[in-house]
């Protein structure tokens, strides 16, 4: 199956504990999900070698999952992993309602002003406690947009556009 099918739920961030543990950032909106994985695909960002872990145990602390893979059991197993995206195949991808979707599908969408004006390209999405933040480039300038109701008027994946409203100061204005 082509790595673009499979829908990535993770991105492992550092090693957690000393038994081999992965502190991971979760980029999918369902955070229960972790708990029923049996099984998950690794891929270094970039590149298309993958590996199937089994996962042998699910924590959380403060929402963000913590996950053990069979085999990993110690801190220089676990930094092998750091980076890797985490991946399930189409089939253990949640339904969503008619007004959802998926974060990672909004990379790669051109974000445009309230005016219609284009700003930039999602380049990435960033988890914090508080929300998700949008990383949009354009050249060599890069924004960091809250993705929050007050900021994000309309997302429109069908043409591939993002409507936000630029609060004084979130472009890095004087306004």
């Amino acid at each position: 199956m082509d790595s673009d099918q499979w829908f990535v739920v993770g991105k492992v961030l550092r090693p957690w504990g000393n038994r081999g543990g992965v502190a991971v950032e979760n980029r999918s909106a369902h955070l229960e999900r972790f708990r029923k994985l049996s099984t998950i695909r690794a891929r270094l960002p970039g590149k298309q070698e993958t590996q199937t872990l089994c996962v042998a145990e699910v924590r959380f602390l403060k929402q963000r999952p913590i996950l053990f893979f069979e085999g990993f059991t110690s801190i220089n197993d676990a930094e092998t992993l750091r980076n890797t995206l985490l991946e399930v195949p189409p089939e253990e991808a949640i339904t969503l309602e008619e007004d959802e979707f998926f974060f990672h599908d909004l990379v790669g969408c051109k974000v445009l002003l309230e005016d219609g004006s284009p700003l930039g390209e999602v380049a990435d999405i960033m988890e914090t406690s508080a929300n998700e933040i949008l990383i949009v480039r354009h050249g060599k300038q890069e924004w960091l947009i809250p993705f929050i109701e007050v900021i994000i008027r309309k997302v429109d994946l069908p043409s591939g556009t993002i409507t936000i409203f630029p609060m004084p100061g979130l472009l890095g204005d004087e306004d």
